[in-house]
């Protein structure tokens, strides 16, 4: 696989902790191509904390707390100097989250009755239920 002239700097850079926007203005390219060459270049840790970068800002940690208080969506968009449709976004991400996680306790649970096979001690599977409470909270 021939790399692009520009994948090492990019790598390089974000080993010394730049967003990927950062590299973007600075490489004078779009965030998308220096992603994903990044994503396929990076181990599992890197990748790890790249995708954790890319999902949190003070201003997207604002939002989802707004949100959790009940807050609506026009008001925190004025506020937050935001979209509602970014608003909305990040709504409906943790809405995904919550699905996701709901299926992957089930599946487990499917999984224990047909096999008898257990994943999961009663205490973990009441942390988990926990968590997903409070993320629709």
């Amino acid at each position: 696989m021939k790399l692009p002239p520009w994948s090492d700097a990019a790598l390089e850079m974000r080993r010394k902790g730049k967003s990927i926007r950062e590299i973007s203005e600075t490489l004078g390219m779009s965030i998308t191509p220096i992603r994903e060459n990044l994503l396929s270049r990076l181990n599992t840790e890197e990748y790890e904390e790249l995708k954790l970068a890319t999902r949190s800002s003070p201003r997207t940690d604002r939002i989802k707390s707004a949100l959790e208080n009940g807050e609506g969506a026009i008001a925190i968009a004025e506020r937050e100097d935001c979209s509602r449709n970014w608003v909305y976004k990040i709504k409906n991400r943790n809405n995904r989250l919550v699905d996701k996680r709901i299926k992957n306790l089930a599946d487990k649970d499917f999984i224990e009755k047909k096999l008898g096979m257990t994943e999961m001690t009663q205490e973990e599977r009441n942390r988990e239920i926990e968590d997903i409470e409070k993320l629709l909270r």
